[in-house]
Parts: C-alpha cells; sequence; structure tokens
C-alpha cells in the first residue's frame, strides 16, 4: 500500500517538473482593439491606413501589405468586403494586428454584424 502511494507521489512530481521548466513564450504580436470609425482606410489592400483614438490623439499609421489577411467574424474575406462594411457599421468592433516591432498589418478582423455580412 505504502508503496502505490509513493509511486503515485513520484509519477505527480514528474508531470510538475517539466511544466516549470518550460521556457516563457514569446510574444509575435501586437493587436489594436477599436472601433471602425477610428479607422482611416486606404482604397486598395495595398497601402497605408491610420488609426485616430481621439481628436487629441495623435494619428497612428500603419502599412497594407500583400500578406495582409481580412477577415469578418472567422472567415477571410476580399478587402472590398471588409471595407464596404466597416465604412455601413461604424462602431463595430475591429482588430488590426501587426508584428511586433514593425507597422505592418498581417491581419485585420472585423466581428461580424450578422450572418448575411459573411457573403
Amino acid at each position: 500500500m505504502k508503496s502505490n502511494i509513493l509511486h503515485a507521489i513520484a509519477a505527480m512530481l514528474l508531470l510538475v517538473v517539466p511544466a516549470g521548466a518550460r521556457p516563457l513564450g514569446t510574444i509575435t504580436e501586437d493587436g489594436r482593439e477599436l472601433i471602425a470609425s477610428m479607422l482611416t482606410l486606404p482604397s486598395t489592400a495595398i497601402g497605408t491606413l491610420s488609426i485616430l483614438g481621439c481628436t487629441a490623439c495623435q494619428r497612428e499609421t500603419l502599412t497594407l501589405s500583400a500578406n495582409t489577411r481580412f477577415f469578418v467574424g472567422q472567415n477571410e474575406v476580399a478587402y472590398g468586403v471588409l471595407k464596404n462594411l466597416l465604412d455601413s457599421n461604424p462602431e463595430s468592433a475591429v482588430l488590426v494586428v501587426t508584428t511586433v516591432g514593425t507597422s505592418v498589418v498581417t491581419r485585420i478582423k472585423l466581428s461580424a454584424v450578422t450572418a448575411a455580412d459573411v457573403r
């Protein structure tokens, strides 16, 4: 009976030790959560977008590249679809993601307004 308890304790210790020895995660992306009216998008999918949080805030500029991806909810969409939805829903939540240390946007995600918006 004692050996079963000791074996169980030893097994639990083996499970705990590797978890503490893992290296800390590395942050690779930076996200900005905002509302659509704070964004000024370029006319095409490649260009410069700007974010203005308030009238007294300094405008932040970011770059859209050929690799930038656009999402509505969980679905990837074309840039034109995203732009139209942002223009028609200025109070909707938007996530703009860049690689840490750069101003190049990797993806923009709009929370789906309705299921029909994803088409």
